[in-house]
């Protein structure tokens, strides 16, 4: 029912993050298929259980909506659990709570938010949201302004994780939606 996508972007040096194996140990017990979209999957594949599939990212876009696209459109399950290996948080308990939330609500995706501000790739997506990104990909506007302006989405603060000591670095240009939450 749920697919882990774990979105990686591999930086020029080659670095490989720390918090790979836990990630992909805490998404093995929470879905049933677990994924690792990157830049560079061949620098990947020795630190990586077999089980998990490593998929390169959807060149005609930018990261990290080039890599949900990729994730989207090879998820075996009808919802994907999309994070960043560098997320603030990961939250298994979380994660079934935006999918009850998108279920029952009949939306697209559900994102966490914190400070006001929502993690657009830490969150659950329906897979049919690959149909709009394949939209915007062929109109030549796979942003996520486009793709947010397209699907119809929800979002929900975590537990005891709005606090002033967390920062982050949210992907993507969300400063004009976060006018409208």
């Amino acid at each position: 029912m749920l697919t882990g996508a774990l979105l990686t972007y591999i930086k020029p040096s080659g670095h490989v993050p720390r918090s790979l194996g836990s990630v992909i140990s805490q998404m093995e017990a929470t879905c049933n298929e677990v994924i690792l979209v990157t830049n560079q999957p061949r620098a990947l594949l020795a630190h990586v259980p077999s089980s998990t599939r490593v998929l390169s990212g959807y060149n005609g876009m930018d990261w990290p909506l080039g890599g949900l696209y990729a994730a989207l459109s090879l998820s075996r399950n009808p919802f994907v659990w999309a994070v960043d290996v560098d997320s603030p948080f990961l939250s298994p308990t979380f994660a079934h709570q935006l999918l009850e939330q998108i279920v029952r609500g009949n939306e697209h995706a559900a994102f966490p938010v914190i400070h006001g501000l929502p993690l657009l790739h830490h969150a659950i997506y329906r897979k049919r949201c690959h149909d709009t990104l394949y939209d915007l990909v062929t109109k030549d506007m796979a942003t996520w302004d486009h793709f947010l302006d397209k699907i119809k989405w929800t979002k929900q603060e975590p537990p005891g994780l709005n606090g002033p000591e967390l920062t982050f670095d949210s992907a993507g240009p969300i400063e004009k939606k976060q006018e409208a939450l």
